[in-house]
């Protein structure tokens, strides 16, 4: 008899404004401290620590976002190759649309 185990299916994004207040301060240093630290393990922890804040499962590795679309998008999401850059960026975090913007108002692509 093989045993299956659960796994708690987790959005690969949400929105901004779903969060507490709390929530969004916290979420926001967080990318802040990311987006200027020049060491990739602390990086990828903060990314990690992102991911737990907003409920949003990522592999080690993996990034999330805030939507960069000039709609101004509420969306926190898992960066993908579905997202879209649409600024260069001279930081750590890459300046992109989520999937669902680039979909219904694609930015030009810089990547």
């Amino acid at each position: 008899m093989a045993v299956m185990t659960h796994t708690q299916n987790r959005p690969s994004s949400v929105d901004y404004r779903d969060l507490t207040a709390a929530q969004q301060d916290r979420l926001t240093q967080i990318l802040e401290l990311a987006d200027d630290t020049s060491d990739s393990g602390e990086y990828n922890s903060l990314m990690l620590g992102v991911a737990a804040l907003a409920g949003i499962h990522i592999e080690r590795g993996g990034e999330v976002l805030r939507c960069s679309c000039t709609c101004v998008c509420p969306a926190v999401f898992e960066n993908t190759r579905d997202a879209r850059t649409v600024e260069a960026s001279l930081f750590n975090l890459p300046i992109r649309q989520c999937p669902l913007c680039a979909d219904r108002h694609p930015a030009e692509d810089l990547d």
